[in-house]
């Protein structure tokens, strides 16, 4: 038994009418396919679209479907075999967009490049009152500079973009995300910009002023966070929180940045923009635990991901495990060589185990990626401080300065360079400067016992002892374990001549760190000189309550030496 399809032979669809009905519901199907990811459907729509029209329209569509279906050299063929990126501004604009994701740099500034005078579609209209094409073809050009790490020809062109349209938030972003501008140069750039006089201008004035880093211009920056929140309702919103979140990050706020962060990932559980901040405060507040649990995560639902490797060497890190932590930051970067955070870990790997050769050259590639912000001058410095280089570390440190005036870690550095250089006032005036902002550090590191100890040392080098002695005292009310501190004040009462206070800040210090060399050779001096000291003049009652107890920790050290 045969079976035939019927087919209704009375339709002609050589009509103008049924030719034209036929196209508009295949045009509303593939369409329709889009909306509903239901690319497969959409792309055997949009084929036969092609060959009934021929219309550069449909085509771009057809293209645009092979797109979004990352099939790129498909998309590729399409546009340029008929040349209809001299004829289309969109095609033009897809088939530079289909270069880039196949990393053929040259081949899309070619396209860009390519003469207009065969397109009717001028660049310089919006479509549907969007985005005007001239700035998108700009903020491309910029993304491929930056790829091709040509970042001053990056930033003009994305600052271009901008001055085309100010809604091209692409352009926007890569300046500010990838650090490429100083804070000057960010507030210089929003100010220059041309806003709409309507409500929509000024949204987009305060969105772009919250999105600035948080060194300068604060004021302003508040402000513009109060009115998003009070003029626009937008105070919940996942960017404004980011905001204030990077706020606190830069006081070095972290517990209170860790809160907002949190905040955000209840709002938008995989916000990658978050995720990175909140990385780094988990890291910040030795938080081993979660850190383990937010790495699997992003390891398993973003395995591509540069972020997904950061996260895991940020917990090798804290870990204390280098060699693996160097493992999966440098995956980290493999996936994105221009992702500056993975840069930053993989050298802090290498100081965390004194290769300062190694970590030197991973921060100069972090600080060419990073150009706007103080950090990777500041680390870079820092590795020369650490090998006495001190010339090109005063050069490195000056740089991170000049861009943040208020990292206490970076004035304390600063303020070691100086000790180093014996240019002790000097030190003094950035170690008080330290002081000013660090009480709102919140750190796996101690920032105020290693700030006291470094201005006590200092004021000690000018022979200012009372002062030497205060920021020790203080100390001890933070950590009365801190074995430096009792060799430093016991030094200063060396110097003095009141033995009794020596001896004992020499024992109370070796008791703490028993393998203290400087303080068991100070100590044995200490005591070879109690002969010749006037017991009248101060070896009372600390001495003399402690006198055997002293005695067989000399006779410990006579064992020693």
């Amino acid at each position: 038994m045969e079976y035939a399809v019927k087919v209704n032979s009375n339709i002609n669809i050589h009509t103008q009418k049924n030719k034209k009905f036929l196209i508009d519901k295949l045009r509303l199907l593939r369409q329709d396919a889009i909306e509903q990811h239901l690319f497969t459907t959409a792309a055997f729509w949009g084929d036969k679209l092609k060959n009934l029209t021929d219309d550069p329209n449909d085509i771009y569509w057809l293209a645009q479907i092979y797109f979004l279906m990352e099939q790129y050299p498909r998309v590729e063929n399409l546009l340029l075999k008929d040349d209809l990126v001299l004829k289309n501004i969109r095609c033009r604009i897809l088939a530079i967009q289909c270069e880039i994701k196949l990393e053929k740099w040259q081949e899309a500034l070619d396209i860009i490049q390519m003469d207009d005078s065969d397109i009717k579609e001028k660049k310089s209209v919006k479509i549907e009152k969007g985005i005007k094409l001239e700035a998108t073809l700009c903020y491309l050009k910029g993304l491929i500079y930056s790829k091709q790490n040509q970042y001053d020809k990056a930033k003009e062109s994305l600052k271009e973009a901008l001055f085309i349209d100010v809604n091209c938030y692409e352009a926007f972003n890569l300046l500010i995300s990838n650090y490429m501008l100083t804070n000057e140069e960010e507030w210089e750039l929003i100010q220059s910009l041309k806003y709409n006089d309507t409500v929509e201008g000024e949204l987009v004035k305060l969105l772009f002023i919250s999105k600035i880093k948080k060194y300068k211009h604060l004021d302003a920056i508040n402000l513009a966070l109060e009115r998003l929140d009070k003029d626009f309702y937008l105070g919940n919103n996942s960017d404004i929180l980011l905001s204030q979140a990077n706020k606190y990050y830069t006081q070095c706020k972290f517990k209170e940045c860790l809160e907002m962060t949190l905040k955000i990932l209840e709002i938008d559980k995989f916000n990658m923009d978050c995720i990175l901040l909140h990385l780094v405060c988990l890291y910040e507040l030795q938080k081993k635990n979660d850190l383990f649990y937010i790495s699997h995560q992003l390891v398993d639902y973003y395995p591509n991901h540069e972020i997904s490797w950061f996260a895991v060497g940020c917990y090798y890190l804290l870990i204390g495990q280098s060699s693996e932590a160097r493992r999966y930051f440098s995956k980290s970067s493999t996936i994105c060589p221009t992702f500056g955070s993975a840069w930053i870990g993989f050298a802090h790997s290498f100081a965390a185990e004194s290769e300062h050769d190694q970590a030197i050259l991973a921060y100069s590639t972090a600080a060419k990626l990073f150009q706007g912000i103080h950090l990777p001058a500041m680390f870079i410095g820092m590795q020369h401080l650490q090998i006495n280089n001190n010339q090109l570390a005063e050069g490195f440190l000056t740089v991170a300065y000049n861009i943040c005036k208020s990292d206490p870690t970076l004035l304390n550095e600063l303020g070691v360079l100086y000790y180093n250089k014996k240019e002790y006032q000097k030190a003094i005036d950035y170690f008080e400067e330290a002081l000013k902002y660090i009480d709102s550090v919140q750190s796996r590191m101690n920032y105020w016992e290693i700030t006291l100890c470094n201005l006590g040392h200092a004021y000690r080098k000018i022979r200012n002892y009372g002062k030497a002695k205060e920021q020790f005292e203080k100390v001890f009310s933070l950590n009365p374990a801190n074995s430096q501190a009792y060799s430093a004040m016991a030094f200063i009462y060396q110097i003095e001549g009141n033995l009794d206070e020596a001896i004992y800040n020499y024992h109370s210090a070796l008791v703490l760190n028993p393998e203290d060399s400087f303080c068991a050779e100070m100590l044995k001096r200490a005591l070879e000189e109690l002969p010749n000291y006037d017991i009248s003049k101060g070896v009372g009652y600390k001495f003399l309550g402690g006198i055997l107890l002293l005695l067989l920790l000399l006779l410990y050290i006579n064992a020693l030496l």
